[in-house]
């Protein structure tokens, strides 16, 4: 059963008793809220009008009943009009707030975003300059550790260079050692021939020397 076939009965109920049917009187007696009830106490306001204009005799001065009801119909229509134009006017207002609040979020979370982006970019500048000083010193050390892997190659040709003299040398002093050895092998027997000699130069000297006196005039 609908909230209508409630609520007309107790209106009809209370008009019988010579009550004006009001939201209020109605609620006590069906429950219901004030926005269901309004809506159909109206309606069975507009019915009890449009039964006794049809059981009232015409009236003499019949267009200008018209002419008031037709009025009234329009100020009735006019008011439910503005009610639900300001109605939505209010719901247009809070979803365009609604709406206005959620743009400026998001503007703010763009903003931030972008802050963000711009941090990030800002980092990767700082990472790329940190690779190209890093590629620097590594191009730097590798040419410093080829400097030096030259300098030690040219240090161990220096040095089998200064063995190579060395040996050279010993072999050379070997064999001036070989020489002088030979040399004094030589030198040796000439020396005691030498001395051999001299003997007998002075052996014959003497001789001479003897001879000459023997012989008779010489001075002596």
């Amino acid at each position: 059963m609908s909230k209508r076939d409630s609520v007309f009965p107790a209106a009809d109920e209370m008009a019988k008793r010579g009550e004006k049917p009001t939201v209020e009187k109605i609620r006590m007696e069906t429950g219901g809220s004030y926005t269901t009830l309004t809506p159909l106490l109206r309606e069975w306001n507009e019915l009890q009008a449009a039964k006794k204009l049809q059981t009232a005799p015409p009236p003499e001065d019949l267009h200008q009943v018209v002419t008031n009801a037709l009025n009234d119909v329009w100020i009735r229509a006019c008011a439910s009009a503005d009610a639900r134009l300001h109605l939505e006017r209010e719901s247009m207002n809070k979803q365009t707030e609604q709406a206005r609040k959620e743009s400026e979020e998001l503007q703010s979370l763009a903003d931030r975003l972008e802050e963000t982006v711009e941090r990030q970019q800002g980092v990767i500048k700082d990472q790329e300059a940190s690779m190209t000083d890093l590629k620097s010193s590594l191009l730097a050390a590798q040419q410093k550790l080829s400097e030096v892997e030259a300098a030690l190659t040219r240090a161990l040709m220096s040095e089998e260079s200064l063995k190579e003299a060395n040996a050279a040398l010993r072999i050379e002093n070997e064999a001036l050692k070989n020489s002088a050895t030979e040399d004094a092998a030589r030198r040796d027997p000439l020396i005691e021939q030498v001395g051999v000699l001299k003997g007998q130069v002075e052996v014959l000297t003497a001789q001479n020397e003897r001879l000459i006196k023997a012989i008779p005039g010489s001075k002596s």
